[in-house]
């Protein structure tokens, strides 16, 4: 690692420099967070009121930076102290006949840094404020991009996955001490830095070597895989997705409503209580099982009369429901009806977020969700306000293929030598392309960073002429007009967006269909599930379970050997072997816990995404917002999660970020003694932050007056 002595060293080795650089530049950052405490500037105090951490004066102060020059295929990592250095750095890189590209690992974080530095920027592209994919300095001819986006893993876990690389740990840094531009940083502490550097160089060039050119590396993990599937298309593909695209805004609009997503719940007669000799059920490969042996909306929605619905095949149609019910009860006790999709509701008895009985509800629903709610609720009335349906057919059969292709790669590589690569992309694009892909929501309110408009700068006196600001565009009709517009025109969509809709629907339905099978009412509280979430169910070892995932796996067998039957498939496509020769059928639900020695022993949830567990190998934590590994040390038996519960600095793991815009000059002593004097204006401070354990008072009503009745019912 060398100290910049204020000139830059091009590492282009080339006899004609092209148009794009193919060098690759890298940037990283280290930054110290302080607070205002009353009596100095200062780190993180743990031992401070939680109120005062909240309520003090936030700043970051950059006390290194190192820049990354690939030259003769290695790479020289630079370094300097002072964060303004950086604007001489990118000055000296310019090139107009020649446009260079930085990568940063986190852009969102460096990003909010480097507003102090840049030029303006332009041509960003960003999924929300603050969170730019790329952007482009024309001062400098530089483009930045982020590489977290691009691997959707961590640099640790990137570097292990696409290098001989490994990040250093980081034990060398207490990120709680003072540092600053005239802090002394040790061997061990440089070379940290270096290699965070040198991991992010070998992972572009990991990726420059698979797409030849620095320009041509997607912008994203899903572009990825929208990049590798594009290569398969027929020419005409393009022109049936525009023909998807809805004919209004209205019908996008009623799209948009009508997408859940997944079921994460816990059945309230078993939330706070302790269960023993649970079993896990997971599906595998849920969403590329349903992508694959179901059938989608594949021709634009049309308006139908509402009397309509009664003679619609749901096997031959899909419906687009917009309808309000009157009179609603639940025939469960495990309720389906999600309160943050009802568009509108009246006298409302809650389950943690899901509707046990209500005066009147109005949603917006597919034909999926309407024939669960009509099974699962007696309802005394309903009106059809409008209605939309759409021929139902078979995804693409190149779409199928390829999804079939990443799923037999999936599992008959997996541990195989010298075929790691394969097996990796197998199993990320699989993902990527059965939701992320398929769930991408491609209109949705914009964000840009530019100047504010004449307008803007008049009705908000702290906006600055000549400064440029983030700027978001709500989500009107109009606007999505527009949009819809433009893809109608696009050669670049490859999805259509009621395809996630369907999609997720479908995959709740194959988890409701365990889930009610197990219902109290059917099978008495001790049989029933405990906690289910998007694919996978927990719940006591019972005949009744394994018969009810018996009965989905046969069903999802049926229907993809009629998809094979259809498209002229080979069968044997999905049920692919792996290295030892055994079968792995595409969709099954398997038994996570086939062996007493991996049962869940004990188990207590108190809710989504808050659950412990105890098997042989010891206790484990899941709750969002904590760190597991850390978290799971505040607690001797599942037991101890209770409601009241804090989990603190110490183990929680969980941290704030401010983005800070207009940082007062910061005066503070670093741990070497030395005064120094910050005029950083933008910045991010991550503070370490404490999860409290909490329960809605309603639930928790509902939780006690099921104390007793839980226990009778069967």
């Amino acid at each position: 690692m060398i100290p910049w002595d204020g000139r830059f060293i091009d590492g282009w080795q080339g006899k004609r420099k092209p148009k794009i650089c193919q060098t690759i530049y890298s940037l990283d950052i280290e930054v110290t967070t302080l607070l205002r405490y009353p009596d100095r500037w200062r780190c993180f105090d743990p031992d401070m009121d939680p109120k005062e951490t909240l309520k003090a004066p936030k700043a970051a102060v950059p006390y290194i930076w190192q820049f990354g020059v690939e030259d003769k295929n290695k790479c020289r990592v630079y370094y300097g102290r002072e964060f303004r250095e950086l604007a001489s750095l990118f000055a000296q890189m310019a090139d107009p006949k020649q446009k260079k590209i930085v990568w940063v690992f986190n852009l969102a974080y460096e990003f909010q840094h480097l507003i102090d530095i840049l030029p303006p920027v332009s041509k960003m592209i960003c999924r929300r404020a603050h969170h730019p994919i790329r952007f482009y300095v024309e001062e400098w001819n530089i483009e930045f991009r982020c590489a977290y986006l691009l691997t959707n893993v961590s640099l640790a876990v990137a570097a292990k996955q696409f290098t001989l690389l490994e990040k250093k740990s980081g034990e060398e840094f207490d990120y709680n001490q003072e540092r600053s531009p005239l802090t002394a940083l040790t061997d061990g502490q440089l070379e940290y830095c270096a290699y965070d550097i040198l991991c992010l160089n070998d992972i572009i060039k990991y990726y420059r070597e698979k797409y030849a050119k620095l320009q041509w590396i997607p912008l994203t993990s899903t572009g990825e895989v929208r990049k590798a599937f594009r290569k398969r298309v027929p020419p005409d593909y393009i022109f049936k997705i525009r023909k998807l695209v809805p004919k209004s805004a209205l019908i996008f609009c009623l799209l948009m409503r009508a997408f859940m997503g997944g079921i994460t719940h816990a059945m309230y007669l078993k939330v706070g209580r302790v269960l023993h000799d649970l079993v896990s059920g997971d599906m595998a490969s849920s969403y590329p099982t349903i992508a694959c042996s179901e059938r989608f909306p594949m021709t634009p929605f049309f308006r139908v009369s509402p009397g309509k619905l009664e003679t619609l095949n749901p096997d031959n149609w899909a419906a687009l429901i917009h309808v309000r019910f009157t009179g609603v009860e639940s025939r469960y006790l495990n309720h389906y009806i999600l309160r943050s999709s009802c568009r509108r509701i009246t006298n409302a008895t809650m389950d943690n977020g899901r509707v046990i009985a209500a005066d009147s509800i109005e949603m917006v629903l597919t034909d999926v969700d309407y024939q669960i709610i009509k099974e699962c609720y007696d309802i005394k009335d309903e009106k059809i306000i409008s209605l939309h349906i759409s021929r139902k057919e078979y995804l693409p059969k190149v779409l199928i293929e390829y999804i079939l292709e990443l799923y037999g790669n999936k599992t008959s590589l997996k541990g195989v030598e010298g075929m790691e690569e394969i097996y990796r992309d197998s199993k990320n694009r699989i993902n990527a392309i059965a939701f992320g892909c398929f769930c991408q929501n491609i209109i949705k309110s914009s964000s840009d960073y530019d100047y504010p408009t004449k307008e803007e700068l008049e009705a908000d006196p702290s906006l600055e002429r000549g400064r440029q600001y983030w700027k978001s565009r709500a989500l009107t009709l109009e606007y999505v007009e527009e949009r819809l517009g433009e893809l109608r025109e696009s050669r670049s969509n490859l999805f259509a967006y009621q395809w996630g809709v369907w999609l997720t629907a479908y995959a709740r339905r194959r988890l409701w269909e365990v889930v009610a099978a197990l219902d109290p009412v059917k099978v008495g509280v001790a049989k029933a599930a405990a906690y289910y979430d998007t694919d996978s169910c927990k719940a006591p070892e019972s005949p009744e379970f394994y018969a009810a995932m018996e009965r989905s796996n046969a069903e999802v067998d049926r229907k993809l050997g009629e998809m094979c039957e259809e498209l002229e498939l080979d069968y044997e496509l999905t049920r692919p072997k792996d290295r030892h020769g055994v079968p792995h059928p595409l969709g099954h639900w398997e038994n996570e816990t086939p062996t007493p020695e991996t049962r869940y022993q004990d188990f207590k949830t108190l809710g989504a995404k808050r659950y412990c567990y105890r098997d042989a190998k010891g206790l484990h934590l899941t709750v969002a917002g904590v760190n597991p590994k850390k978290g799971v040390k505040a607690l001797s038996c599942v037991d101890d999660l209770r409601k009241d519960m804090k989990f603190g600095y110490d183990v929680c793991g969980r941290s704030v970020s401010y983005y800070l815009d207009d940082m007062e000059p910061v005066e503070f002593r670093d741990v070497d003694g030395n005064v120094y004097r910050s005029t950083q204006k933008h910045g991010i401070a991550i503070v370490p932050s404490t999860y409290n354990m909490s329960l809605d008072p309603v639930f928790e009503a509902l939780m006690e007056e099921g104390m007793d009745k839980g226990e009778i019912i069967r």
